[in-house]
């Protein structure tokens, strides 16, 4: 089973954030709330079939990737999945062209800015535990950064999936261009997660108290040190320390970032390898949530 802990724990707090976010609007129709409100559900259900045996081969590999990760990293690939894969196929289901997409979108976008601030809080009350706070929240930025980007692609991408089912209604036949440009996605993210790892930035185990184990151990055996000696030492292992932390953060850094890079190109490379043989999906219009 794949490591989704710490991804649990966040999405959780961002659902309760999104439904106290619905529940304080008052310019929204009662059609709209509920567009919305199933928007949630639906995310909710195909985060929960994860790593299931109905997960196609290619998200599962994506997610065996990161199992060995750091929190920050996991999260972070996990946090990209979703958006990138989920979001658009959850949407999609839920609009029929043509109408008006304007409106939707907006209300779809508007609270994107909750998610930064939702990452970075849940990083500073320790959400990643005492390696999450030592290594500091900046990590979480950058994920709620991708995830502003990648909302926003989500949005372009559900309106091309949606124009592939109408399609497909209209004409009684199975969903196959649908099914196409589903099937590019999976195998994006999974070429983007292992473009990053073949590039050196994944990989490195979690920090270990073990690590330092080599450097400490020697101080318990030293009976005739003086002082200074004694101070000189505990300070070559506090640099020692300090060193790797800082490493650790930058490649934590690293990784996020050139994975939110690499997700977000792969996305955009299924987008425009479909030959529409138009100028593609004009508008939409609002339905239930087909789950």
């Amino acid at each position: 089973m794949a490591r989704t802990e710490e991804f649990e724990l966040l999405y959780r707090r961002v659902t309760g954030v999104l439904q106290d976010f619905v529940r304080r609007k008052t310019n929204w129709s009662s059609d709209e709330e509920k567009w919305f409100v199933d928007l949630i559900s639906g995310f909710l259900n195909e985060f929960e079939i994860w790593d299931t045996p109905t997960t196609p081969p290619s998200i599962r590999q994506y997610l065996q990737l990161f199992d060995r990760e750091s929190a920050q990293v996991r999260l972070a690939s996990h946090a990209f999945l979703h958006i990138a894969y989920d979001l658009p196929r959850v949407i999609a289901q839920t609009l029929r062209p043509p109408s008006t997409e304007a409106r939707l979108g907006q209300i779809f976008l508007e609270p994107s800015p909750l998610f930064l601030k939702a990452f970075v809080d849940f990083a500073k009350e320790g959400g990643f535990g005492l390696m999450g706070r030592l290594l500091g929240w900046k990590p979480s930025r950058i994920v709620g950064f991708w995830t502003l980007a990648l909302r926003s692609q989500a949005w372009i991408h559900a309106m091309v999936l949606a124009e592939l089912l109408a399609k497909a209604r209209s004409s009684s036949r199975p969903p196959s261009e649908y099914d196409a440009l589903v099937r590019k996605m999976e195998d994006g993210l999974l070429r983007a997660g292992t473009s990053a790892r073949k590039a050196g930035l994944f990989g490195i185990s979690e920090f270990n108290n073990a690590d330092l184990a080599p450097a400490i151990w020697p101080l318990t055996m030293i009976q005739d040190s003086t002082a200074n000696q004694i101070a000189g030492t505990l300070g070559v292992v506090g640099l020692g320390i300090g060193l790797e932390l800082w490493r650790r953060r930058r490649r934590a850094i690293s990784r996020i970032e050139v994975l939110g890079t690499l997700v977000h190109v792969e996305m955009e490379r299924a987008l425009q390898s479909r030959d529409r043989g138009d100028s593609g999906p004009r508008s939409v219009v609002l339905t239930g949530a087909s789950r």
